[in-house]
């Protein structure tokens, strides 16, 4: 009886892990198609301004919505506390900040080798440094804050990161019907996976605070903006976007050296 109780208690905390995963995406893929309609109904540029700002921040609200719907008394409160404020660790935000910066470096000097001609760095100017720096806080809350988590009850590790790098990289969908994204598409979906390898074990090593992902974040799109990998610096070529994308690969090593090192770690104990 006992084990009939478990299992089925098991089996309902599994459906309801399910649950707030789906209202989780409803909400982060639903909120920018309502801005996208909501852009069309006006030609206010502050509104704009703003509707851009909440489409980018969808994946953040969708998981503090679900949090709040979901959550014990404690709530949104413990959440950001738990994300933001326990165990930050400034060795491993300084690692997530080397991690993107040496995988582009290389990058780029792959590609000046095969002959990219914007060889010097160009920094972004304020409205793209802008859009930029809301990466700091616009997207990670969600997506390794709250799904990666919730997918952690469900699925084993090595799943993780590559169905959080397909949604991830199908939640852009807003983006490339704006217009404000113009990128090969398997590409752009190939480094969200390769770099979801990444996130992962950098988020597991700070134990689950979501800094040093928010600072990989916005370090990867500021030096993959300044070392100019866009195609649209290469007459819509895709050569050197795609050497970007392969050398992302590369987070799939660390993701590797993580499972590795925790698996040692329990077979020690």
């Amino acid at each position: 009886m006992y084990l009939f109780l478990k299992k089925n208690s098991g089996e309902m905390n599994k459906q309801s892990d399910v649950i707030r995963i789906t209202e989780f995406l409803i909400l982060a893929f639903g909120l920018p198609a309502l801005c996208l309609l909501l852009f069309q109904m006006s030609g206010n540029t502050i509104f704009h301004f703003i509707v851009y700002g909440i489409e980018g921040a969808s994946p953040m609200l969708a998981a503090i919505i679900v949090v709040a719907i979901h959550g014990k008394k404690e709530g949104i409160g413990k959440f950001l506390h738990d994300k933001y404020i326990s165990n930050v660790s400034p060795v491993i935000c300084i690692l997530a900040f080397a991690v993107p910066f040496t995988i582009l470096t290389i990058a780029k000097m792959i590609a000046v080798w095969m002959g990219d001609l914007y060889v010097y760095p160009m920094f972004p100017t304020a409205g793209k440094m802008l859009i930029i720096s809301w990466a700091l806080i616009a997207e990670e809350l969600g997506w390794r804050g709250y799904l990666q988590d919730e997918l952690e009850k469900i699925l084993p590790h090595c799943l993780i990161p590559f169905l959080t790098g397909v949604l991830w990289a199908l939640w852009h969908y807003h983006f490339v019907l704006s217009g404000s994204m113009d990128i090969p598409i398997v590409a752009f979906a190939s480094g969200c996976i390769f770099e979801s390898y990444g996130y992962f074990a950098i988020t597991k090593m700070a134990k689950n605070n979501i800094l040093p992902a928010s600072i990989w974040h916005f370090t990867g799109n500021l030096i993959f903006n300044i070392y100019r990998f866009d195609p649209q610096w290469h007459n819509g070529d895709t050569t050197f976007y795609w050497i970007a994308t392969v050398c992302y690969g590369a987070n799939i090593i660390l993701f590797i050296l993580y499972e590795r090192k925790k698996t040692r770690n329990e077979l020690a104990k």
